[in-house]
């Protein structure tokens, strides 16, 4: 069912691409639900003196700084950094998914959809930005 996302991605790239017009409502959930499990996973890293939680590699695609990048895009305002956010967090997201056999945590494979759905749409959000 996870494997829903990046289609719904996907499907959403094609009739922004078809109708000319730029979507960014769905970005606008996505990175806040993302930067949201960021920020609950920032805390029980800081918080929390479980030694399970304090390595935890899933904060560097699930970056705390995407909630607020949530309320940035709500607004519509494209800057010249935005387009810098958007092209560092991709290529870390990107990284990741490609050193996953490497990792010294075992990341569950549930979370796939949900980094290449980031990687997809931040792509997007980069060349958005970059025409701004």
């Amino acid at each position: 069912m996870l494997w829903a996302l990046p289609v719904l991605v996907l499907l959403v790239l094609l009739l922004e691409q078809l109708g000319h017009r730029d979507l960014y409502g769905f970005d606008v959930l996505l990175f806040l639900l993302v930067g949201l499990s960021g920020l609950v996973m920032l805390y029980l890293k800081l918080f929390s003196r479980y030694p399970e939680v304090q390595y935890n590699w899933n904060i560097l695609w699930a970056t705390p700084t995407h909630f607020f990048m949530a309320f940035y895009l709500f607004r519509q305002r494209a800057n010249a950094w935005v387009k810098y956010y958007f092209l560092v967090t991709t290529a870390l997201t990107a990284l990741l998914m490609l050193a996953w056999p490497i990792l010294p945590q075992d990341l569950h494979l549930a979370f796939a959809p949900v980094m290449i759905s980031l990687v997809i749409r931040g792509w997007v959000r980069y060349h958005v930005a970059r025409r701004a």
